[in-house]
């Protein structure tokens, strides 16, 4: 199935609510098309389509995602979800992940993050060791 086949067929399942549907046809589309795909969407059947992926395929397809798909993506989500997304990525993708974003989105993300781990996230981004503490703390 090429691009906009699939792209409209999402669009048909998520119109008429078939979800588990939608879920089955996700579970076949590699991340990095379905970055793609996303990308396609309108802001609330993006969201609505992230919210179907498995865990392990959502912090995946993040991780292929634009970092202006990402910053709509986080804003759309609840602090749960994106705990979920953040806990599920490698340790470089989360810092690339950061680098990109506003401070807005940044400070958002780095309340998902257990301190521990914010020090290392530090450590990679050369940040003094309580700049991502200021942040949480905010």
């Amino acid at each position: 199935m090429e691009n906009n086949s699939v792209q409209e067929k999402i669009t048909e399942l998520l119109e008429n609510r078939k979800f588990s549907d939608l879920r089955k046809l996700l579970e076949d589309i590699n991340s990095t098309d379905l970055s793609l795909l996303l990308n396609d969407l309108s802001v609330e059947n993006m969201v609505l389509t992230f919210r179907l992926l498995s865990k392990d395929q959502a912090a995946e397809t993040f991780s292929y995602m634009e970092p202006e798909l990402q910053e709509k993506l986080i804003l759309s989500l609840t602090d749960k979800e994106l705990k979920e997304v953040v806990d599920e990525l490698f340790m470089d993708d989360t810092v690339d992940l950061i680098e990109e974003m506003p401070s807005n989105v940044v400070k958002r993300i780095l309340r998902t993050i257990p301190s521990q781990e914010r020090q290392i996230v530090n450590e990679f981004l050369k940040y003094p060791s309580d700049s991502a503490r200021k942040y949480y703390d905010k």
